[in-house]
């Protein structure tokens, strides 16, 4: 996080997790993933963030903190994110989702994780056990 920012700031975070249907799509989703942040750290709004992956499992995770939700907003719908989150979300396994929250400071990952097992919204819901 900048220096010259206020720690007490309240700032928009979120943290996604992508597991994706199959090995042949782990490629295309690291370098998607590698656009989509490069093209975060440029935008307008940005505080912090990051990429993480356990290619070999088919699991992916993304963190950004934002100083204020349009902000978010204006990155999500700005090319390349907005059509490279849509082909990503085409790989999608069940379980992959989002949570966002607001909070002082940066997050760091572990709270970042924690909070996923409480999604936002999920992209594509795990599947219910118990049922049959």
């Amino acid at each position: 996080m900048n220096e010259e920012r206020d720690p007490n700031a309240l700032y928009v975070h979120v943290a996604e997790f992508l597991p994706l249907q199959a090995y042949a799509q782990v490629i295309d989703v690291m370098g998607l993933s590698m656009r989509i942040y490069a093209q975060a750290r440029e935008s307008d709004g940005y505080v912090a963030g990051g990429l993480k992956a356990k290619w070999w499992r088919k699991e992916f995770w993304s963190f950004s903190v934002w100083e204020d939700r349009d902000a978010m907003e204006r990155f999500v719908r700005t090319a390349p994110h907005a059509q490279a989150a849509a082909r990503i979300l085409g790989y999608a396994a069940p379980g992959a989702c989002y949570v966002e929250w607001v909070a002082p400071g940066p997050a760091d990952w572990p709270e970042a994780v924690e909070r996923l097992k409480s999604p936002t919204r999920y992209f594509v819901p795990p599947p219910l056990i118990g049922l049959r």
